[in-house]
């Protein structure tokens, strides 16, 4: 099952996009010259990472440190690190997803 993630501005609702262009391993990100803080991958445990939803990235930080920490090497740790660098990129953004 697909699962998408984004950083949106509390206000407005719109993905953020962060000032460099980034390439991430592990899922679809947005890249090739996008710079949009958004990520598809298939999960077994979507349900986990939609904890995220309605947090800012500053506050997921954490979060994700942990659940990274807890995985050794992988697709899902790969993923988890590129949402924590759209986190670090983005820290007063809010996750939103499908």
């Amino acid at each position: 099952m697909s699962f998408n993630i984004h950083l949106s501005d509390p206000s407005t609702k719109q993905v953020l996009r962060a000032k460099t262009i980034h390439y991430c391993r592990g899922g679809s990100a947005r890249i090739g010259g996008k710079n949009w803080v958004a990520f598809s991958k298939a999960f077994g445990s979507e349900t986990a990472l939609r904890t995220l939803y309605g947090k800012s990235g500053a506050e997921s930080l954490p979060i994700l440190e942990a659940a990274i920490t807890s995985l050794g090497e992988g697709s899902a740790r790969r993923a988890l690190v590129a949402l924590q660098s759209f986190a670090l990129a983005c820290p007063y953004g809010v996750w939103m997803g499908d």
